[in-house]
């Protein structure tokens, strides 16, 4: 509970700082570009769908194509202007029309995972042996839709939805009531998610933050197991059913980029799930940023 708690107040006050960054000089107009560059001085020319050309602050005159331009800052535009430059059809992909999809896989481990007395074992017998499995797995994906908010000079906003499935875990408890019989109780549960995603996009450090909230949807079966015993014949007996509970997810992770429209992500996310108090899972998660 406490490295969760911990994780959460790390990458909060991390957006909290980074929002206050503001780009290094005053008065250039400023290039970032997909690969995390970020390039200032004074634009020459902008040819849309084509190129850029910008006069750096060492004199030199320097081409980009649009399609290497993740956005623009003119130093005396305006938000209007601004809006007006990306929709003259350049490619610094106007946010308002661009979506990115990322489809992802992830490995993790429980790290506040329910006790015996949740999954009401308690009281059964002193002849007890109880473990459980608290590494699970998942995959799912995300859509962006980024917004021409500048919430500050050093980060790109977005705002979407993050939807996928993952398991929780496994527990098994044993009662030896022997010679009469042995009993065991197995237990499964997963979750099926959809949140609402924000996420920060540093515009010249390949890092990106997350946090989400909203719905978990959690299977759980419960399977009773009765060995045959001199009493009798051993029996089987299954219960299974679904609830819905609230959640929230903080994350952050490295961005590699592959191609122009491609990145590779590595994350490390936290999902809390308001359920037994509170389940939280901490995960690996590999991902394909699509730029389309």
């Amino acid at each position: 509970m406490k490295c969760a708690v911990l994780f959460t107040a790390v990458v909060a006050l991390l957006i909290c700082i980074c929002s206050f960054c503001r780009a290094q000089e005053e008065g250039e107009d400023v290039l970032y570009l997909k690969s995390g560059k970020v390039v200032r001085g004074q634009i020459l020319e902008i040819v849309p769908n084509k190129e850029i050309r910008i006069k750096t602050s060492d004199g030199k005159t320097k081409i980009y194509e649009m399609s290497a331009v993740q956005d623009i800052r003119k130093k005396s535009a305006s938000d209007e202007e601004m809006r007006n430059t990306r929709s003259e059809g350049n490619e610094v992909k106007g946010l308002k029309r661009r979506i990115i999809i990322q489809p992802y896989v992830r490995a993790g481990y429980l790290l506040v995972a329910p006790s015996q007395e949740d999954l009401k074992y308690e009281g059964r017998g002193s002849n007890v042996s109880f473990s459980m499995s608290k590494t699970n797995y998942g995959l799912g994906a995300q859509l962006l839709f980024p917004l021409d908010w500048r919430i500050s000079e050093s980060f790109i906003s977005s705002w979407g939805i993050d939807f996928g499935f993952q398991t929780l875990f496994s527990s098994v408890l044993v009662l030896d009531n022997s010679p009469l019989t042995i009993t065991t109780y197995d237990d499964r549960e997963s979750a099926v998610h959809l949140l609402a995603l924000a996420n920060l996009a540093h515009r010249s450090l390949p890092i990106d933050l997350q946090t989400g909230a909203g719905l978990y949807f959690v299977f759980w079966r419960h399977d009773l197991h009765s060995a045959a015993s001199q009493w009798g014949a051993g029996k089987t007996e299954s219960f299974s059913s679904m609830d819905v509970e609230f959640g929230f997810l903080v994350s952050g992770g490295y961005n590699l980029q592959v191609t122009k429209d491609i990145q590779m992500v590595l994350m490390l996310r936290l999902d809390n799930i308001v359920r037994y108090g509170l389940t939280t899972t901490a995960s690996g998660v590999a991902a394909i940023k699509l730029d389309i």
